[in-house]
Parts: structure tokens; C-alpha cells; sequence
């Protein structure tokens, strides 16, 4: 995916969290001028993945184009319509409170 930054991105961002490891990988990177406002900006494509596993980006560095092929074939997460999501919050929402003995009929 082609993306824009207003300041030089990272070849290699990696955060690791309860939920496994964001990566984003950033290849030809280019420094240009935006006509329209004279704002210096970096242009790049961009792979994005949240792996199950804990990664480094100095590990991924390391190998770069093996990396950059993994985190482009990983499958996306689906993605949930906003009203998907309200269903979800409500059911997750009555669920804690019968577990809680909370008593939402007020």
C-alpha cells in the first residue's frame, strides 16, 4: 500500500503488546515536496501485520525481504461495521453485568 508521512517513518516499526506484535514495514521510501503547500513529505509502501509472536525490529532488519514478503501475505483482520461493533459492546456489556449481579433494567 502506497502512504504518505509528513516526517521520515522508520524502515521497521515493531510494538509488542498483550495481543501479539504490530509490524510495519516501510520500503522506498521518498522525500518530496507537496506542491500545493511546499510541506516536505516521505512517501513509501507500506506492509502492516499483527503477529501472535513477540519480533524485534532489529530482528526484522535483519532480514528484510524475507520479513517484508511474511507481513504482506499475513491475512487482515475482518473488519467490523460500526453497528457490528455497538452488538458486540452491548452483548459484552450485559454479560458483565449478569456475572456481576449488576441489574440493568433501571
Amino acid at each position: 500500500m502506497q502512504t504518505s508521512y509528513t516526517q521520515q517513518p522508520d524502515r521497521v516499526s515493531a510494538f509488542t503488546h498483550s495481543q501479539g506484535t504490530d509490524v510495519f514495514m516501510r520500503r522506498d521510501i521518498r522525500e518530496r515536496e507537496d506542491e500545493e503547500t511546499g510541506q516536505t513529505l516521505y512517501d513509501c509502501e507500506e506492509v502492516q501485520a499483527r503477529l501472535a509472536t513477540p519480533v524485534t525490529a532489529t530482528e526484522i532488519e535483519a532480514d528484510f525481504d524475507e520479513w517484508w514478503e511474511i507481513i504482506a501475505s499475513t491475512p487482515k483482520p475482518q473488519q467490523h461495521t460500526t453497528e457490528e461493533r455497538l452488538a458486540q459492546l452491548r452483548a459484552d456489556v450485559d454479560f458483565i453485568a449478569v456475572m456481576t449481579g449488576v441489574d440493568l433494567e433501571v
